[in-house]
């Protein structure tokens, strides 16, 4: 971490006001007839990634690759709903990709993750699952992880429709050689925190970008709703 500056964070955070998304400062993909986008000028401001009826669909909104744990601390917070909670994937949390083909940074099926990203960290709610919970997941060089998932699970924590819930993801790195520390916390619409703490294997020195996505289980419309995003990290002592 860099100690030769008052401004020790680097930071990027959004409440998506005005009309017209950042093109500089995110990267969006979406599948036929879907969108990623601020819709309009609104109180607060939201964007919104929309997905049509089409099983399999999928909306991906990310930062750039700006990121990385081997600085020091990397945090990300997003207040996020979805409006169709029974027939959905969702993904919130750090990836090396900023868009997938037409899929998630990982999967779940009964209760067993595959990798999709190479690497990835963050929370997970899949209704292929077995539970239909939240669940932190995360992917190294392609290898999910062997923390048994029960370990993982947010037990009795699950999305409700149209209702936000906050998401904070915090890395503390540990230095070279050893592990990243994972803090994952869920703020439910009654205010109550619910948090999950990991050594994770997650590459120090891998740039990612802050990734939240939907993949489309069923045949029906989706739209998942993002008020604000925040990232920060412990500022470089050097670049490149």
């Amino acid at each position: 971490m860099s100690i030769d500056s008052p401004k020790g964070m680097v930071r990027q955070f959004d409440d998506f006001l005005g009309d017209t998304l950042n093109g500089d400062l995110y990267v969006v993909t979406v599948d036929t007839s879907g969108t990623v986008a601020v819709t309009d000028v609104e109180i607060d401001g939201t964007v919104q990634l929309d997905t049509d009826t089409t099983s399999g669909d999928v909306a991906f909104f990310a930062t750039n690759l700006n990121w990385r744990i081997q600085d020091g601390a990397l945090r990300m917070e997003a207040r996020v709903k979805t409006s169709v909670i029974t027939t959905i994937a969702l993904n919130i949390g750090f990836s090396d990709a900023t868009t997938e083909s037409s899929t998630i940074p990982t999967t779940n099926a009964s209760d067993v993750f595959t990798a999709v990203a190479t690497d990835w960290i963050g929370f997970s709610f899949d209704v292929n699952a077995s539970t239909d919970v939240i669940t932190c997941a995360w992917t190294d060089d392609g290898a999910v992880s062997t923390e048994p998932i029960a370990n993982r699970q947010f037990t009795g924590l699950a999305p409700v429709a149209d209702t936000y819930y906050t998401y904070i993801l915090e890395l503390q790195d540990k230095g070279s050689g050893n592990t990243a520390y994972a803090t994952f916390s869920v703020i439910d619409n009654n205010g109550k925190m619910y948090t999950k703490e990991f050594a994770n294997t997650i590459d120090r020195d891998v740039p990612l970008c802050a990734v939240i996505a939907h993949d489309n289980t069923g045949a029906a419309a989706h739209e998942t709703t993002i008020d604000y995003l925040e990232v920060t990290k412990s500022r470089a002592t050097g670049i490149d």
